[in-house]
C-alpha cells in the first residue's frame, strides 16, 4: 500500500473546452455566426488609438478539410486568447454545420471585457448553447520541482529536461493526460519574477467526470537523503534521482518485470501525493461556465 500524503495546495481550473450547438437549421447556424464573427470583429478586429499594443481579433480562411471546423476566430485577451469555431467538417452531414466549440483558459482570460462580451453575444442568441467537454484541473504546490516524481502506470510516459523539468503520462489533449511542471520557471521565463516554488500538476479531464477515480497520478515526495531502509539496487535508484534523473529512467536499471514491484516500494517509503480535495468544487465551476461568465464567480472555485 503506498503512503498518501496531504499537501497544502492550490487547484484551479486551467483549460475550457465546450461544444457549441446551435438548436435550428444548418443554414440559420452559420448565419448566425456570421454575425457573431461581423459582431467581435467590429468591436476588437480594429486598431485603438488609446490602446496600440492591443491585439486585434482574426477570423481564419474558410476551411473544407474534414476533421476541421468551416468558421473560426480567435480574440486575444490577457495571457492568452479565445477561440470560437461553428459547422464542424466530419462525414458529410449538414446537421454537423450547427455544431462548433468554444475554448479558451480562464486562468489567463478572465476577467477581460473580451471574453465577457463573447459570453454577451452567447446570451442573445437563445438558440445556441454550451456543453462542456473537457477541462484541465491544475493544482500547484509550494515545493520545489526536484522534490517530487511522476512514476509510470498503463498511460505513456515522457520527460523533458532542459532550463526546467516536465514529465507527461498519456497523450497530450485527451483524458487523463498529466504533466507536471516547474510553474515557477514557466511564469519566470516569462517576464514574471517569482521567487517561492510552485509545482504544478496538471491533469486533461473528459467530461462527464465526477470524481478524479484512477487519472490522478502517482506522484513521489522525494525526501532530501536516501533512507537508511533503502538497500541495494534500490538505494541507487533512489540515490540516483535524488541527484537529477529522471525515477522512470534511473528503473531502467532494474529488470522489467520488477519495475512495478519497484514504484509500489518508493510510493510506500516516501510517500505520495494525496488527490487534490477541491476537485469536485472545480469540476463544478468549469460546468458553470457552460451557462454563465465567470462559472462560479471565480476562475479556481
Amino acid at each position: 500500500m503506498s503512503n498518501c500524503i496531504t499537501i497544502p495546495s492550490r487547484s484551479s481550473v486551467d483549460m475550457l473546452r465546450f461544444r457549441l450547438l446551435y438548436h435550428g437549421e444548418p443554414g440559420a447556424a452559420l448565419e448566425w455566426f456570421e454575425k457573431f464573427c461581423a459582431d467581435v470583429m467590429i468591436e476588437y478586429g480594429r486598431p485603438d488609438p488609446k490602446d496600440p499594443h492591443r491585439k486585434l481579433a482574426e477570423r481564419y480562411p474558410r476551411s473544407l478539410r474534414v476533421g476541421t471546423y468551416r468558421e473560426m476566430l480567435t480574440l486575444p485577451t490577457g495571457d492568452s486568447s479565445v477561440t470560437i469555431s461553428m459547422g464542424r467538417n466530419g462525414r458529410g452531414d449538414k446537421q454537423e454545420l450547427r455544431e462548433g466549440f468554444l475554448e479558451f483558459n480562464p486562468t489567463k482570460t478572465y476577467p477581460s471585457k473580451q471574453l465577457e462580451y463573447v459570453y454577451h453575444l452567447l446570451d442573445m442568441e437563445p438558440n445556441v448553447k454550451l456543453e462542456l467537454v473537457r477541462w484541465d484541473f491544475a493544482t500547484d504546490y509550494p515545493i520545489e520541482r526536484a522534490s517530487v516524481a511522476l512514476m509510470r502506470d498503463g498511460r505513456k510516459y515522457g520527460c523533458v529536461i532542459s532550463d526546467s523539468y516536465t514529465s507527461y503520462l498519456g497523450r497530450r489533449s485527451n483524458n487523463g493526460f498529466v504533466k507536471v511542471y516547474d510553474k515557477r520557471a514557466e511564469q519566470n521565463k516569462k517576464g514574471k519574477a517569482i521567487k517561492d516554488p510552485i509545482t504544478r500538476v496538471e491533469i486533461t479531464i473528459d467530461e462527464p467526470a465526477e470524481t478524479l477515480e484512477k487519472l490522478w497520478a502517482r506522484v513521489v515526495l522525494l525526501p532530501e537523503s536516501v533512507p537508511d531502509r533503502a538497500k541495494g539496487l534500490l538505494r541507487l535508484v533512489l540515490l540516483a534521482t535524488l541527484n537529477g534523473v529522471d525515477l522512470e529512467e534511473a528503473l531502467e536499471c532494474v529488470s522489467r518485470n520488477k519495475r512495478a514491484e519497484y514504484r509500489n516500494v518508493i510510493g510506500e517509503m516516501c510517500g505520495e501525493i494525496a488527490p487534490p480535495a477541491e476537485y469536485a468544487a472545480c469540476r463544478r465551476n468549469a460546468l458553470a461556465w457552460s451557462h454563465m461568465y465567470g462559472g462560479n464567480g471565480y476562475a479556481d472555485r
